[in-house]
């Protein structure tokens, strides 16, 4: 199944998005989620607290995001056509477009990462002053066990070169990759059919990326992630 389809079928089979014409739905989430720059503009305007974000094309017809998130309100306009989504299925409509259309980069990839899309303790802790940040990713589309198994993150690695150490291995966004600096190795077992394979049992299971969870669902995702790491200790 190819990307376009998958993402059409999720649109679908969702009931959530029962109530909105699924081919304009479709054909706006391709050329956000398609286009890997303006997914992340769009992210970042939205959690920057921006009114509005434009995507002029070169070709094409501008879309128009404007966040009202004080009256959970998200309209997305494009020519004649507007949807009105709460805060909570826009990051869904965001979620299954990231699913479909985001790059997957093999373990063993050492990237750089996205100096803005860090938390600022995180950046205090790491990002030194003119040097790059770097990280390899370890795992992907990571499960989170027991009552966190619906949400899966993008990655999951450690700073570069340090490696296995003191350091814990950290959750990575694909919204955080800057750039890659050397892929890893890929074989028939990491082929893109097995991939969409996998991506499609992640889409039928309804499986939620950790980047795009509301506000109360990251304060309920913190709490469970808290009790976990005691019962850890």
């Amino acid at each position: 199944m190819e990307k376009h389809e998958l993402f059409r079928n999720a649109l679908e089979e969702q009931q959530a998005f029962e109530n909105y014409d699924a081919s304009d739905l479709l054909t706006i989430g391709v050329r956000i989620g398609s286009n890997e720059v303006v997914f992340k503009q769009l992210y970042k305007a939205y959690m920057n607290g921006d009114s509005t974000y434009e995507y002029n094309p070169r070709r094409g017809a501008k879309i128009e995001v404007s966040f009202n998130l004080k009256n959970d309100e998200v309209i997305i306009e494009q020519l004649t056509k507007e949807f009105k989504f709460t805060e909570e299925l826009f990051l869904s409509y965001l979620n299954l477009a990231s699913l479909c259309y985001s790059a997957i980069h093999p373990m063993g990839s050492v990237i750089e990462l996205d100096e803005e899309m860090l938390d600022d303790e995180f950046k205090k802790a790491f990002v030194k002053e003119g040097e790059p940040l770097l990280a390899m990713i370890t795992g992907c589309r990571v499960s989170l066990p027991d009552e966190l198994e619906e949400y899966i993150a993008d990655y999951v690695g450690r700073i570069w070169p340090y490696g296995e150490g003191e350091e814990r291995s950290f959750f990575i966004s694909t919204l955080m990759v800057k750039r890659v600096v050397h892929g890893g190795y890929i074989d028939e077992e990491s082929d893109e059919s097995l991939m969409m394979s996998k991506l499609e049992e992640l889409i039928l299971d309804q499986k939620k990326l950790m980047t795009f969870l509301t506000s109360k669902e990251e304060e309920m995702l913190a709490v469970e992630v808290m009790k976990n790491m005691e019962e850890m200790r």
